[in-house]
């Protein structure tokens, strides 16, 4: 436990650290799905899997502010202690701003697939695929009262994402092209009003040559088409970089040598 008093005495005292009272945290997984192949056309096939994911007993620490509000009083009256001497109710002397166990964490979504291969060609190997995810539901319940808050299509839980890949190789070259892409989310997290963030995409071409013995070089180029994500000036690097990744940066390339030993 920690003590952090204000060098003025009439201020309370914020008690936090541990609380032997708590509880593991517990998760319930759900996953099933499916590959289905086509007959009629050779490589040609679609996948489903359904995921659900739930977290009880989340540990989480209440603020002071919240633990003096109407309902942190109401929920948690043990919080906050009192110096009744003189009068009831007395002055605030602790609050105990420590770890409890809190409602739950709910992650649920289906992914989507699609993969073709075209084999046996004279100029090679060709494939493409194509995947798709989309959260059903996800949220938290804060367990103080408040109920459940469904965030997907929110910041941080873009309802809809897709990956693209087209593939070619033969003898020893291939090459590829990944798009990677966020869909449309309503971004609400640093305004009361909140505002939309449109389709946003990345390319990201290679090239590897495996000619050599054990070894294999990859030249590569991150967003070739030096995409800008929209801005975010409540974030560091100017963007939500929680949901367009690194690669949001700009343009970039690499060099890549893989040795088997």
């Amino acid at each position: 436990e920690i003590y952090t008093l204000s060098l003025h005495d009439a201020l309370p005292i914020s008690r936090v650290g541990g609380n032997p009272n708590l509880k593991p945290e517990e998760g319930k997984v759900q996953y099933t799905g499916a590959v289905f192949e086509v007959p009629a056309i050779k490589g040609l096939s679609f996948s489903v899997d359904y995921f659900d994911t739930q977290i009880t007993n989340v540990i989480n620490s209440l603020s002071a502010t919240y633990l003096l509000s109407a309902e942190g009083r109401r929920l948690f009256p043990d919080a906050i202690e009192r110096n009744n001497t003189t009068q009831n109710p007395g002055p605030i002397v602790r609050i105990a701003s420590i770890s409890n166990n809190l409602g739950l964490q709910l992650y649920r979504g289906i992914d989507y697939g699609l993969r073709y291969t075209l084999r046996g060609t004279r100029t090679g190997t060709y494939f493409f695929t194509a995947d798709a995810m989309q959260v059903i539901k996800a949220g938290r319940d804060p367990g103080t009262g408040t109920g459940f808050f469904n965030n997907t299509g929110l910041a941080f839980d873009i309802e809809w994402r897709y990956n693209y890949a087209l593939g070619w190789s033969h003898r020893n070259w291939s090459a590829r092209v990944a798009v990677d892409v966020v869909g449309k989310f309503f971004n609400d997290n640093w305004t009361a009003a909140g505002w939309g963030e449109n389709v946003f995409a990345l390319v990201n071409p290679s090239v590897t040559y495996r000619g050599f013995k054990r070894t294999s070089l990859t030249l590569g180029i991150t967003n070739v088409l030096d995409s800008q994500p929209p801005p975010n000036g409540f974030r560091a690097l100017g963007f939500d970089d929680r949901i367009y990744g690194a690669g949001a940066l700009g343009i970039s390339g690499y060099l890549r040598v893989r040795r088997q030993f």
